[in-house]
């Protein structure tokens, strides 16, 4: 990622990090990577619907074979999901 600094130059990607760990921790929200961001927004938007194919694009990646074996995981809530339409098909 590229950020420019107050002054129009690239910002050191450890000043960015201080200023994202700060704004974490004035959320109340613990202590993350930017992987690990990228991680949640890509698992968040499949779960939201969002196609695979637009997760992929948003994120950079030359296909979705890469978003989904690297950043998309299943969570309980997708879990319960299938497993509510399984039964709705089979009753």
């Amino acid at each position: 990622m590229v950020f420019p600094g107050s002054d129009g130059t690239l910002m050191h990607s450890q000043t960015l990090g201080r200023a994202f760990h700060t704004h974490l921790e004035r959320a109340g929200l613990p202590p993350m990577t930017f992987h690990a961001l990228r991680d949640a927004a890509a698992t968040l938007m499949l779960q939201g619907g969002v196609p695979a194919h637009v997760v992929s694009r948003i994120l950079g990646h030359a296909s979705e074979a890469i978003t989904l074996s690297v950043y998309a995981h299943v969570t309980r809530g997708m879990e319960a999901q299938a497993a509510a339409a399984v039964q709705a098909i089979f009753g």
